[in-house]
């Protein structure tokens, strides 16, 4: 029952992999999140904090 879930789902979900530095830090802060693709125009539905 997941399995043919996650097959059909997979062409519509993409992983956002982000990264970032303040200014004046060394430090790197990785991010990952989620979006999803809801038409064949390529509207796409994520999180607001995703998106900003």
């Amino acid at each position: 029952m997941f399995e043919k879930a996650i097959i059909e789902t997979a062409g519509f979900t993409r992983a956002i992999h982000s990264i970032s530095r303040n200014f004046g830090s060394t430090q790197i802060q990785r991010g990952s999140a989620t979006l999803f693709f809801v038409n064949q125009e390529g509207y796409a539905l994520t999180c607001k904090h995703v998106a900003q």
